[in-house]
């Protein structure tokens, strides 16, 4: 039963997440940096944000380490 609410709350999470981010590249300025990698072939686009996830990344970090630290 243990094992059942930790993948059922992990998909929630994930799903949480994955909507967080949706959210942030369709309304931040940080749309397409120049180093994230975009591969356009016909009707098949293949993008890999390495950039921005970089950049959400340490947001994140310095802002769990403002919280943790009072």
């Amino acid at each position: 039963m243990y094992l059942a609410r930790l993948f059922f709350t992990l998909r929630i999470i994930f799903i949480l997440l994955s909507a967080l981010y949706y959210l942030f590249n369709r309304l931040s300025p940080f749309n397409e940096l120049p180093s994230d990698i975009i591969i356009r072939r016909g009707n098949y686009i293949f993008y890999f944000p390495i950039v921005s996830i970089l950049l959400l990344s340490l947001i994140l970090s310095i802002v769990i380490n403002l919280f943790i630290r009072k």
